[in-house]
């Protein structure tokens, strides 16, 4: 009978019941405690039913039995990876690539937990020997390895691995077949750039455009309609195109993607082309949003959440309620918020329903005497503004802000606001609400 659950167990396991052989496993050690892969596969159904706890406790249990099996300080790291512990994590991690060297996931989770504790050196060691195990050929690993080097501010290397984004990005870049551009000259010929990832990255990147066009370049934009507008209207000489536009290749001499710009034009924190104002609101837009300017008192605009499939959203959105009880009174606040669907509390006028575009946006941040943010695109297009703008950056920050600063290099109307402790949003408020002036400076 006893045995008869032990084969219970672990032919539900293997028929992916996860719930059921737990319940025949957890069974079957209660009266035969000594068995460690019992023990290791309750661990694994427990983790795969998301309780951490009890995949804990079995996972210490075959430790305990057999404390050099090294998938198993792997699988007990993972676990406390899920409940953010970093320390017990690296303690885990640790462990199993001391008993398995070559542990080459063991080595990137452990540059992983590093990373989310600003022990950046400790971090790229560890990539370091993950990608020595897999090869050059690891994407994945040197593009981890480019945020750990940009983030520690080594530009010129971080830029290079930066590259390896390319491979892993799923959506198909309709121009990829052009020959790329790499640095050569320019002059009399036509380049085609092409926008990526998030909104705030074309934002913050599209500063190079002038570069290219300065140097001779004709210069053509694959753009996302909701930044048309305002590109349009900023960057005049440049040819601004629908991303599935059709374009003649023979017609378009090199191509590039946005966020190649900053390694081609050898970007580096003490050099940061146009940290000054770069964008403008067009003037449609301005005469749309003017009546703000008729608004008593200091204008403040709030964003508290960025785009939620954001792989790092949990940890950069906040909850509006303890902002907005921290923040002070006799202060006009409004919600800058896309796609804002709560209830605003008595204090925020939402401006959501008649946002159409981020030339909306820029019109209205260029209203306000300052914008608020977490760190999502709204803090690239108000700092691209010059309107002074407050980033709530979390403890392990994108690797644009740097570390130990409170200014950006990217503008110079941005001051940051940064975690102390991981997940301690009340003492980034309360700075900020010593900050805030209740009158308006002349």
């Amino acid at each position: 009978m006893l045995k008869q659950l032990y084969i219970q167990g672990i032919t539900a396991y293997t028929q992916g019941k996860s719930q059921q052989a737990a319940q025949h496993l957890a069974s079957y050690v209660a009266k035969s405690g000594h068995h460690i892969d019992a023990w290791k596969i309750l661990g694994i159904c427990y983790f795969d039913l998301g309780n951490y706890p009890k995949a804990i406790q079995a996972f210490e249990k075959t430790l305990q039995l057999q404390a050099k099996d090294d998938e198993t300080w792997f699988n007990l790291g993972l676990c406390y990876l899920k409940n953010n512990n970093w320390l017990e994590a690296i303690r885990c991690y640790t462990a199993c690539v001391q008993h398995n060297p070559q542990h080459w996931k063991a080595h990137t989770s452990l540059a992983d937990a590093h990373k989310a504790l600003n022990q950046i050196d400790e971090a790229i060691t560890h990539y370091m020997a993950a990608i020595q195990i897999r090869g050059l050929n690891a994407s994945d690993l040197l593009f981890k390895l480019s945020q750990v080097l940009l983030l520690k501010g080594a530009w010129q290397e971080g830029f290079e691995l930066f590259e390896h984004r390319i491979a892993l990005d799923t959506a198909a870049r309709e121009h990829a077949s052009i020959p790329r551009w790499q640095g050569q000259e320019v002059k009399g010929k036509r380049i085609l750039v092409e926008c990526e990832q998030g909104f705030g990255d074309s934002i913050q990147f599209s500063r190079y455009l002038p570069l290219l066009h300065n140097a001779g370049a004709q210069v053509l934009l694959a753009c996302p309609e909701p930044l048309q507008a305002l590109f349009q209207n900023a960057f005049p000489q440049i040819q601004v195109l629908s991303p599935g536009a059709q374009i003649a290749q023979a017609s378009v001499n090199y191509y590039t993607p946005l966020m190649s710009l900053a390694g081609l034009f050898t970007t580096t924190p003490d050099h940061v082309p146009f940290p000054q104002p770069y964008l403008s609101a067009p003037e449609a837009s301005r005469k749309k949003w003017e009546w703000i300017s008729h608004t008593e008192g200091l204008k403040v605009g709030l964003v508290w959440s960025g785009n939620p499939a954001h792989k790092n959203d949990k940890n950069r959105s906040i909850n509006l309620a303890p902002l907005m009880a921290a923040l002070p009174t006799g202060v006009t606040y409004f919600s800058i918020q896309k796609d804002d669907k709560a209830c605003p509390p008595p204090r925020l006028t939402s401006l959501t329903n008649d946002i159409q575009n981020f030339a909306d946006t820029a019109a209205i941040c260029e209203q306000m005497d300052v914008v608020i943010t977490v760190d999502t695109s709204i803090a690239h297009l108000s700092g691209a503004l010059g309107t002074p703008t407050w980033v709530m950056l979390p403890f392990s920050p994108d690797w644009r802000w740097l570390l130990n600063r409170d200014d950006s290099v990217w503008y110079d109307s941005v001051t940051l606001f940064r975690q102390h402790h991981i997940g301690d949003w009340s003492s980034v408020f309360s700075a900020i609400a010593q900050q805030l002036p209740i009158q308006k400076v002349p």
